[in-house]
């Protein structure tokens, strides 16, 4: 005996339920992979700001305006020996430019 038009809706909503699993499964993982990407670019970058400061080629002064800017959670700025805040008055920061 064939199924009953509501077997073939139950077994159709199951099917869907399982899809949609499965599609949010793909996303996480799409979603971790952007994150572990996004992670080795931050790590590359700063390996590079920190070879440009140890040639010379970017000043101290420099690297701690950036941080002092960007930096806003006391433990971030604690890191880099940063004081809570930011250390450096508006006109200061309007004033530190990189040098090209």
């Amino acid at each position: 005996m064939g199924k009953t038009r509501e077997d073939r809706i139950r077994d159709l909503r199951e099917r869907a339920e399982q899809l949609q699993a499965q599609a949010r499964m793909l996303a996480q993982q799409n979603d971790r992979k952007k994150r572990a990407l996004a992670t080795r670019r931050r790590i590359l970058l700063g390996a590079c700001v920190e070879d440009l400061a140890r040639r010379g080629d970017l000043s101290d002064g420099q690297i701690r305006t950036w941080l002092d800017r960007y930096l806003s959670r006391d433990l971030d700025r604690a890191a880099f020996g940063l004081p809570s805040g930011s250390s450096l008055s508006p006109e200061a920061l309007a004033c530190e430019q990189p040098q090209g």
